[in-house]
């Protein structure tokens, strides 16, 4: 069994915001039970590895797999323990409250903020087409959070987070003589600091 994968289509709602997130697509190694922002970063981590690694083992992947998990847990802020290829923070088992939902849906949505914005803004500047931008994107915040990992902490997805993923992944922004790359930047720094003062995710339960 492959890579698992979903598209959002035209009429996907992203209700933290009312706009329209169509062309969003989230992977998952085979192995997972569920498909969201955290398994999109594992599967780009492990994508990297394998890039890096042709001839790798199927040991040695197995390996390189459960680190991706283990960074992406850390980076997020999540419990070490958590099994994200299985948790769904909204589902009626898990705690609405717990510091664990609150923290994925929290990270989860600023992944999502982050990626979908730029790509979407680099595509309509005459950039490349959003899904490139979006992989471009996506990796980008896969290496921060190896990055955060590496070092201990958990990641900030502020404006400066903002910009490091702009300048890999969107060079029509980056480039742009006028104030596009510090609006953009600027306006999701405030929807991602607005996403991290959720702090019930019944009340966030459509975001993605």
């Amino acid at each position: 069994t492959g890579p698992l994968g979903v598209v959002s289509t035209s009429e996907t709602i992203d209700t933290s915001s009312g706009a329209v997130v169509s062309g969003l697509s989230l992977f998952a190694p085979a192995d997972s039970n569920v498909i969201s922002p955290a398994t999109t970063v594992v599967k780009a981590l492990v994508d990297k590895y394998v890039a890096a690694n042709p001839d790798a083992t199927a040991e040695a992947l197995a390996t390189a797999q459960t680190a991706a998990y283990d960074d992406t847990l850390e980076a997020l802020g999540l419990s070490p323990d958590l099994d994200l290829t299985s948790f769904n923070p909204f589902s009626a088992a898990v705690d609405s409250l717990s510091a664990d939902a609150v923290a994925y849906v929290q990270k989860a949505a600023q992944i999502v903020a982050v990626a979908n914005t730029i790509a979407e803004t680099e595509s309509a500047a005459g950039g490349a087409d959003k899904a490139d931008v979006l992989a471009s994107a996506i990796t980008e915040i896969a290496n921060q959070i190896a990055t955060a990992s590496a070092a201990d902490t958990t990641i900030t997805i502020d404006g400066t987070f903002v910009d490091t993923i702009i300048a890999a992944a969107a060079p029509t922004i980056n480039t742009e003589a006028g104030t596009l790359k510090s609006d953009i930047s600027g306006a999701i720094a405030k929807v991602s600091e607005s996403l991290g003062e959720i702090t019930d995710v019944a009340a966030s339960s459509d975001l993605f």
